[in-house]
């Protein structure tokens, strides 16, 4: 399980990582780089261009090593770097040097957003290296510009760390935020590191039944699509109740939950509390036809991954009320769902997708590939469900 860290924590722990146990911060640097350029490497191709967007201290180093990994490995990328090079010190002044050691292309944009203007014509996707977690008041001014700037380009935009514009320790929004998420093509991609020293996305920990509403309220003010909550006990700690998920509902963009408690009263009582138009998807294979049957819309389904005409005729067969076909489905796809979740998901049905040929099973730490046991149940249970032979 990774720690969950607030801003001034996570400099602690870099602080501790460098300082006492010695692993320099350019290591840690080039962690942070390598897994944002993974994720843009997966969700794009060498064919888009890519601006990334520096700013001070070590959120820019980062961008700066992106930039260098991501042209290795053939991307076009163009550099933004909107300080003046002598504010950048120490590991971040190495990766400047490093960057154009490796052919990256700088843009030594300064105070000026008209020259950042100028590069985002033509540009497949913004990488956000501006601050990260090191922000701790509202963007204002030039820094407002250059976020409104970025947003207006209507490409993805992966951040590094977090947000520009949210607010590390308190997951408050102030002021502008980058990526504004609803403008064309506009997106974010969070980003956990399993490392020692690696940053985080910060996610609220343990929160009381008023924070969620606040931070589910400063997300719904800060973005133009709905929003769909994700309620699931079993990795966030805390159940989001029908009361406050009520509070939500009254706000235009909630329109609806994912819902993994496992709870088959919950699916009735929040159709009592808010009404059928709240969408309510099951986060739970094994529960999905009594859920239906309380209340339910759907489902978000893990199953549906390695076997989705099954999944697809067994709703569509509810939704027409044929029960007894509802029941033979429910009946062979049942020891799926289970062999699916023997392990952490998405373990098990990596390696169902990767015996039908659409993927490979490995995974990435701290998850690490299934036990054999597994393998034979979740072969077993396909075979079962007619998926192989």
């Amino acid at each position: 399980m990774i720690a969950v860290l607030d801003a001034s924590q996570m400099r602690e722990a870099d602080r501790v990582t460098i300082r006492e146990l010695g692993l320099p911060g350019m290591v840690l640097m080039e962690a942070a780089a390598g897994a944002v350029t993974e994720v843009v490497a997966e969700r794009f191709t060498d064919e888009e261009r890519v601006v990334i967007a520096c700013g001070p201290g070590n959120n820019g180093g980062d961008g700066l090593a992106v930039a260098r990994q991501l042209r290795c490995r053939g991307f076009s990328v163009d550099v933004a770097l909107l300080v003046g090079e002598p504010e950048l010190k120490g590991d971040a002044a190495a990766q400047l040097e490093l960057a154009r050691k490796f052919g990256v292309a700088i843009h030594r944009c300064g105070s000026s957003v008209s020259r950042l203007a100028d590069l985002l014509p033509g540009a497949g996707v913004i990488v956000d290296a501006l601050f990260g977690t090191g922000l701790d008041r509202p963007l204002k001014g030039r820094w407002a510009k250059v976020v409104a700037l970025l947003n207006g380009a209507g490409v993805p935009v992966v951040a590094v760390d977090v947000p520009s514009g949210l607010q590390g320790s308190s997951g408050e929004v102030a002021g502008a935020i980058l990526p504004r998420i609803g403008k064309p093509g506009a997106m974010v991609v969070g980003m956990t590191i399993d490392s020692v020293g690696g940053r985080a996305l910060l996610r609220h920990n343990k929160p009381t039944a008023e924070g969620q509403y606040r931070h589910y309220k400063a997300i719904h003010d800060a973005v133009d699509l709905p929003i769909l909550i994700y309620n699931i006990p079993g990795r966030s700690v805390v159940d989001m109740s029908v009361e406050t998920m009520a509070r939500l509902a009254e706000l235009p963009r909630i329109v609806g939950v994912k819902d993994a408690t496992a709870d088959l009263a919950r699916p009735l009582l929040t159709r009592l509390a808010i009404g059928p138009g709240f969408c309510q998807l099951s986060g739970e294979d094994i529960t999905v036809v009594p859920f239906l049957a309380q209340g339910g819309h759907g489902c978000i389904s893990v199953t549906a991954n390695v076997a989705p005409r099954l999944c697809a005729e067994l709703h569509a067969a509810w939704q027409r009320r044929e029960l007894d076909k509802v029941t033979a489905l429910n009946e062979r796809l049942t020891p799926l769902h289970r062999a699916l979740f023997v392990e952490s998901s998405p373990g098990p049905v990596k390696y169902a997708a990767s015996l039908l040929g659409r993927c490979a099973a490995e995974l990435r730490l701290p998850l690490c590939e299934v036990a054999e046991s597994t393998k034979q149940r979740v072969r077993a249970a396909m075979q079962s469900a007619g998926l192989l032979n």
